[in-house]
């Protein structure tokens, strides 16, 4: 199982966190709610535009060695 999935998951629960007490700005209506909104829509988008590019590495990495049919290797964090 590729450690990333828990990894950008737990990613995603933290910038959740963090954007929900986002504070709104005082006095500006919709207009800064819409652009709180879009901000946050936007850094949700960049995360999972990095983790769907990492976690697909490290998955063609793990196909690439299979194919191979060489033994797994358990080095560092994945040891």
């Amino acid at each position: 199982m590729n450690p990333l999935l828990r990894y950008f998951n737990t990613a995603e629960q933290a910038l959740d966190e963090a954007l929900s007490v986002l504070p709104v700005p005082e006095g500006e209506g919709e207009a800064a709610i819409f652009s709180r909104e879009a901000f946050v829509a936007d850094a949700r988008r960049a995360l999972k535009g990095v983790a769907g590019r990492e976690i697909a590495t490290f998955c063609a990495v793990c196909q690439q060695r299979r194919c191979h049919n060489s033994p797994p290797t358990l080095v560092g964090a994945h040891a």
